[in-house]
């Protein structure tokens, strides 16, 4: 039993969908059902990848995996996607549509190549700053100079090569590496990102070429404050109540004043949560 199927059996259970499985399908447990996502059907699928000897999973949605579009939110007791965020131009999106799909308690299974073993080790690792960036202001800002990283660093084309090969990529949409990690830096992100969302890290295991992660949603309920709870006061914000809540469970009240005056939008709820939080930071709370 590969260390994959282990975690598996340990882990994914019920009914969920896994994204971009092709061939290789995640071995699950008895009594487990898969539906399969692709942004084509299995007949593209397996015309595009006619040089592969297994055939292609039946898939059963056919969309963007980054937003799975047309998955009603709270539906799934799992989601899978091995080899799959580093594809993702917006990783941090993509899972924020993973959580949204997933049913309170739900697992996220991600298998995520360790760049120093792979074509990317000569690319630089992608830090926490540049897929904020990518969520907050999109990933357009960054495209150009992931697909001439990619080109010159995995493929390892000459500058003379490279105009020539960004054009073909960007005007076939081929799908490269748009973000690269290692271990540390996979669980600094995650551990971050437990700031956006409400997850608990469940499993972080690192293999030979890979780590394998399982991330369970863990919607606790917002907690009350100041009279009020938090998402009332960010609803207008979606996630930015998660980050919130997170700053003040763990008693970051400068850092959760920081983000109500720079992203919460004006007005007398904001104005309201800004003097109360001034004043447990001058209470010494």
């Amino acid at each position: 039993m590969t260390m994959r199927e282990f975690v598996s059996t340990m882990f994914v259970s019920g009914k969920g969908i896994e994204i971009g499985a092709l061939d290789c399908p995640l071995p699950v447990a008895a009594g487990v059902e898969v539906a399969y996502v692709d942004q084509y059907d299995t007949e593209r699928l397996t015309e595009l990848y006619h040089r592969f000897d297994t055939p292609m999973v039946h898939v059963s949605h056919i969309c963007n995996g980054e937003t799975l579009a047309g998955i009603d939110d709270g539906s799934q007791d799992f989601v899978i996607a091995n080899h799959f965020i580093e594809h993702a131009q917006d990783p941090i999106r993509t899972l924020e549509n993973f959580f949204r799909v997933l049913k309170d308690r739900g697992v996220i299974y991600l298998a995520i190549p360790d760049k120093r073993f792979t074509f990317d080790k000569d690319r630089q690792v992608t830090d926490f700053a540049h897929i904020w960036r990518d969520y907050t202001c999109g990933p357009s800002v960054s495209y150009d100079a992931h697909v001439k990283d990619f080109v010159l660093f995995a493929e390892h084309k000459t500058p003379e090569e490279l105009r020539e090969r960004v054009e073909v990529i960007q005007q076939t949409g081929y799908s490269i590496h748009y973000h690269v990690w290692s271990q540390h830096e996979l669980f600094e992100m995650f551990h971050a990102l437990q700031n956006v969302f409400s997850f608990e890290i469940d499993l972080f295991y690192h293999g030979s070429m890979e780590a394998l992660i399982v991330l369970r949603k863990n919607f606790r309920g917002m907690p009350e404050i100041l009279g009020t709870t938090i998402r009332d006061k960010a609803d207008a914000t979606g996630l930015l109540g998660c980050k919130i809540k997170r700053h003040l469970e763990e008693g970051r009240y400068g850092l959760a004043l920081k983000m109500v005056e720079s992203e919460l939008p004006d007005g007398p709820a904001k104005e309201k949560l800004r003097i109360e939080l001034l004043k447990k930071i001058g209470d010494g709370a």
